[in-house]
């Protein structure tokens, strides 16, 4: 869809570096396994290495819009976090709340 609209879309995986994977830091450095009071697996897996990414190549273009997909039915908990994120008037886009400038 992109290609027929002409848009200068990239896919990237990002992924954590190897001293911050799942394993490294579960079995390696003793991290507790992910519960609701202890979160860290989506920081250190997922946030921490695509907002690296962003800071690292934004420069080169202005902007980043990052598509991230969320599943309002999974609780009522998350439902109300993503409530809390609307989108700009008038868009389909969120601002980011830690990397300003970047939707």
């Amino acid at each position: 869809m992109a290609d027929g609209l002409r848009l200068p879309v990239k896919v990237v995986t990002t992924r954590p570096s190897p001293d911050k994977t799942f394993w490294t830091l579960l079995i390696g450095k003793g991290y507790p396994s992910p519960n609701q009071m202890m979160r860290w697996c989506t920081d250190r897996l997922k946030i921490q290495p695509t907002s690296r990414y962003i800071l690292d190549n934004v420069s080169a273009h202005g902007a980043a819009i990052v598509i991230l997909g969320v599943r309002s039915d999974e609780s009522d908990t998350r439902r109300q976090s993503i409530n809390r994120h609307k989108n700009l008037e008038n868009s389909k886009l969120t601002p980011h709340s830690a990397l300003l400038g970047k939707r």
